[in-house]
């Protein structure tokens, strides 16, 4: 007879895919503020006809801040 500590799991963890998924989450998670602030800081700067692209420098710049605050806030609470 097996005693309850003895038991096998059913299904044996997966712990590297589950980091690479992770991982993967976090890259889209920064990826998606930065494309966003410079695609919305190209259209605004063509939409005010600017000949210097400041917003689409500072929305970018805007969109990488977030995307390493959202990174650092996922990775520090996992």
């Amino acid at each position: 007879m097996s005693t309850p500590q003895e038991k096998k799991p059913l299904r044996p963890t997966n712990k590297p895919q589950k980091s690479s998924l992770q991982y993967t989450g976090m890259a889209i998670q920064m990826l998606v503020p930065i494309v966003i602030g410079f695609f919305a800081g190209m259209k605004l700067d063509n939409y005010l006809q600017n000949k210097i692209p400041f917003l689409t420098l500072i929305l970018g710049l805007g969109g990488v801040a977030t995307g390493i605050y959202l990174a650092i806030k996922d990775f520090i609470k996992k």
